[in-house]
């Protein structure tokens, strides 16, 4: 849904930015290896930025929170996009595995045979393809690809083109160093916002 346009004709588009796990409803966040920073710390703080990012080019964009300590599911954070009418849904995770030496970027979507999100999937999958893609290439993080799956609520419960972005892995220590980094948080940020321009690029040539 385009939000408006400016005097030059200019579209404006709306963005809901999820900074991922908080305290109170989603305790099993993942935790720094090396610095011992928690996830929700680290997704707030590059949310922050990107919604910094985004509204110096033109966009409209709502965060789920703008604190470490609330209490909504990730059901209730899909619909807080829906009833902002939000162009894009973007959810920022940084998790953990137990492999340490696992490092890198990965993104999710729903599969194309979702009953409820099938209509979006080619727009899934472009919106999380560009902002894996440049925040790779603005960061130097790995790309490790997409992943289809209809387990996750903020996926399943968003009317809108959404994604999830995995920015790193707490379990590795340099993915951990890099993301506990201000600079390297700035970084992300400008690449995803980059990601967001470009497709929403790809949304007007094929209109």
């Amino acid at each position: 849904i385009k939000t408006g346009e400016t005097e030059s004709g200019q579209v404006l588009y709306s963005t809901v930015t999820d900074a991922g796990r908080s305290k109170a409803r989603m305790s099993a966040a993942a935790v720094g290896t090396s610095t011992g920073t928690f996830e929700y710390d680290i997704t707030l703080a590059v949310a922050e930025e990107m919604q910094s990012e985004l509204q110096h080019r033109g966009y409209t964009v709502v965060l789920s929170r703008t604190t470490s300590n609330v209490n909504l599911s990730n059901a209730e954070r899909a619909q807080m996009a829906n009833e902002a009418h939000a162009d894009i849904y973007i959810r920022l995770e940084a998790g953990k595995s137990v492999d340490h030496n696992t490092t890198g970027m990965i993104g999710f979507i729903t599969t194309s045979n979702n009953p409820d999100t099938a209509s979006n999937y080619r727009k899934h999958f472009e919106l999380v393809y560009d902002l894996l893609k440049e925040a790779t290439e603005g960061t130097g993080a790995k790309r490790l690809g997409i992943f289809e799956t209809d387990d996750m609520a903020c996926l399943n419960y968003a009317d809108m083109p959404a994604a999830v972005i995995n920015m790193g892995f707490l379990s590795n220590p340099d993915d951990d160093m890099n993301l506990t980094s201000a600079d390297y948080q700035k970084k992300m940020a400008k690449s995803l916002v980059d990601g967001v321009d470009f497709y929403f690029q790809e949304v007007e040539e094929g209109e």
